[in-house]
């Protein structure tokens, strides 16, 4: 059975679901107080994620530069029209140079 298989057969019979996931976005805002950054997918979709100390530099140099891009790789919740709900675990990030 394919992930997009199993993803669809969850959701048939739940109102959400865990899946892994590779996402691309961007940070556009840091909450330094909460110790959390926002990431925003190119459909639109943003995800608040814990801002680890390994995060904390990252998040610093790209908060609000659209020109850089970040890889995600983890585990995301799904609801039934298959949205983005939340990030529930963060394997890693990498910085993506965007080149014009």
């Amino acid at each position: 059975m394919t992930p997009e298989n199993r993803k669809t057969l969850v959701l048939a019979a739940n109102d959400s679901c865990e899946c892994d996931v590779k996402l691309y976005g961007q940070v556009t805002e840091a909450n330094w107080e909460a110790s959390s950054f926002t990431l925003r997918f190119k459909d639109g979709a943003k995800a608040i994620l814990p801002m680890t100390d390994s995060f904390k530099e990252m998040v610093r140099v790209l908060g609000g530069h659209n020109r850089d891009g970040v890889f995600l790789t983890g585990v995301a919740s799904f609801d039934n029209p298959d949205r983005l709900l939340k990030i529930v675990h963060v394997e890693s990030v990498e910085v993506i140079k965007i080149i014009y």
